[in-house]
C-alpha cells in the first residue's frame, strides 16, 4: 500500500453519534483541502497540526456533511469526525473512495502507527472500534490521545499525587462500564412484571409477555444505552418451586445469570402481598451483590405492601411508563455513580490498568520509587529508565 492515499473507519458500523474516519497518504492533505471549509472559510491548510476545527466536506458545491477535521500531523494523517449513522459515513466514504483513497480495516491500518504508542494508549487504540456510545469514544479518544500516559509519566517524575490515583480507582471506574457494559439481571417471582419492565426498558416488545405464569423459558439479553451508558439488559424466568422440567431447567439459568450479574433488579407485583420466599431470596441477593427492588405495576396501587429495608426500592408501571425515569435513576447510581467525565480527563478502562494502579497508589504511599518505576514501565510497556533515580 506505498503511496496509496488510505482510509479506515475507527466507528463500529451501524448507526450511533459521532462517525470517525481516519485518513492518511501522500496526496491526502491536498484533496481534503480542497473539499474541506471551516464556518469561517479557512481552508484546512491554516489549520495547526493536531488542531480539531468544524466546518462543511463538500464535492461539487453539495455540503456531504458537518465534521470535524483535525489538522494534518508530519506524517500527514487525520481524522474527520462526522455524524454517526450508515448513511453520513457512506457519503463521506465514497467521496474518499472516488478520489482514489483505499479503504483498509482498522488494524490494517493502525499497524504502522503501533510502534509510536506506549502500552495504555494501544489498549485504547484496540477498544475504540468497539466502543458502544459516543462517551465510550470520547473517553478512549482521549486515552489514545495520552490522557492517562500523561498522568502515568507524572507519577514516575515524581510529581503525582496518592489522591490522583484514588480518584482513579474509585469504583466502579467509568472507563471500565464504558467497555465492559454491567450484567443488569431482571429475577423475581412469576407474574410481577420482569418481561413487560424488560420491553419497556429495551424500547420494544423483544420477550413475548402473558398472564400465565413461567411464559419466559429462558434468559433474554439485549444491550441499551441509559444516559449514555452501556447495559446489558437480561430477562430471567420466575424464581419459584416448580416439577416441570422445562421451567426447572429455565430457573437454573436464572441463577446462573445471578451469579454473573452487576446490579439484580428484583421485580415483584406490588399490588400483591409480600411472599416470604421471594423476600428471602431478595435478601439472599442482596447479600452477595447490588440489588434494587422494583415494585411494578404502580398504576394500580398508591402503596405497596414491599419494603426493602436497607435495600434500595422504586415504584414504577411497566405497563404505563410511570415513574420509568427514577429506576433510570437509581440503576445508574448503582452501576455508574461517577459520570462527570470531560473530555482530555485520564480514566483507567480495563481491569489490568486497574490491578497495577493499585498496586502503584500502594508504592506511592510507602515512598517506593523503585516499585512505581517498574509498575509504571509494565503499564506504558517499555524499558525501565534509570529506576534508582526515580
Amino acid at each position: 500500500m506505498m503511496g496509496k492515499n488510505l482510509f479506515s473507519i475507527l466507528t463500529p458500523r451501524g448507526e450511533g453519534g459521532v462517525g470517525i474516519i481516519r485518513l492518511k497518504g501522500p496526496s491526502a492533505e491536498n484533496i481534503l483541502v480542497m473539499a474541506f471549509r471551516t464556518v469561517a472559510g479557512r481552508r484546512l491548510s491554516s489549520i495547526p497540526q493536531g488542531r480539531l476545527v468544524f466546518g462543511f466536506l463538500e464535492q461539487g458545491g453539495e455540503t456531504l456533511d458537518e465534521v470535524m477535521v483535525t489538522g494534518f500531523t508530519e506524517g500527514s494523517e487525520t481524522e474527520i469526525q462526522c455524524h454517526g449513522g450508515y448513511q453520513s459515513i457512506r457519503r463521506i466514504t465514497n467521496f474518499l473512495v472516488s478520489r482514489d483513497f483505499v479503504e483498509l480495516g482498522y488494524s490494517e491500518f493502525s499497524f504502522s502507527q503501533v510502534g509510536n504508542l506506549d502500552g495504555i494508549q494501544r489498549e485504547a487504540e484496540a477498544a475504540i472500534p468497539e466502543a458502544r456510545s459516543p462517551l465510550a469514544l470520547s473517553l478512549l479518544l482521549s486515552q489514545r490521545a495520552g490522557a492517562l500516559s500523561k498522568l502515568v509519566m507524572k507519577i514516575l517524575a515524581g510529581e503525582g499525587r496518592a489522591e490522583e490515583v484514588e480518584r482513579l480507582l474509585i469504583s466502579p471506574r467509568l472507563g471500565e462500564v464504558l467497555c465492559n457494559p454491567p450484567r443488569v439481571v431482571l429475577a423475581g417471582p412469576p407474574n410481577a412484571g420482569k418481561s413487560s419492565l424488560f420491553n419497556a426498558m429495551v424500547g420494544r416488545n423483544r420477550v413475548i409477555i402473558a398472564d400465565v405464569p413461567g411464559t419466559t423459558r429462558d434468559a433474554i439479553e439485549e444491550e441499551i444505552l441509559v444516559a449514555g451508558i452501556p447495559v446489558r439488559l437480561i430477562d430471567t424466568a420466575g424464581l419459584r418451586e416448580t416439577e416441570h422440567p422445562i421451567e426447572s431447567a429455565a430457573i437454573e439459568v436464572s441463577g446462573r445469570q445471578l451469579e454473573e450479574a452487576s446490579l439484580v433488579l428484583f421485580v415483584v407485583d406490588g399490588t400483591q402481598e409480600v411472599d416470604e420466599r421471594a423476600a428471602s431470596a431478595l435478601e439472599a441477593i442482596h447479600s452477595s451483590k447490588p440489588a434494587i427492588l422494583v415494585c411494578n405495576k404502580s398504576d394500580l396501587f398508591s402503596d405497596s405492601y414491599w419494603t426493602a429495608g436497607k435495600i434500595s426500592s422504586v415504584h414504577v408501571s411497566a405497563k404505563t411508563g410511570k415513574d420509568m425515569d427514577k429506576l433510570t435513576a437509581a440503576l445508574l447510581g448503582a452501576v455508574a455513580p461517577n459520570r462527570d467525565y470531560a473530555a482530555c480527563d485520564p480514566a483507567i478502562f480495563t481491569s489490568r490498568q486497574a490491578d497495577i494502579f493499585t498496586q502503584i497508589l500502594e508504592a506511592v504511599k510507602s515512598e517506593n520509587h523503585e516499585l512505581v518505576s517498574l509498575l509504571g514501565a509494565v503499564l506504558l510497556d517499555r524499558q525501565v529508565e534509570n529506576p534508582g533515580t526515580l
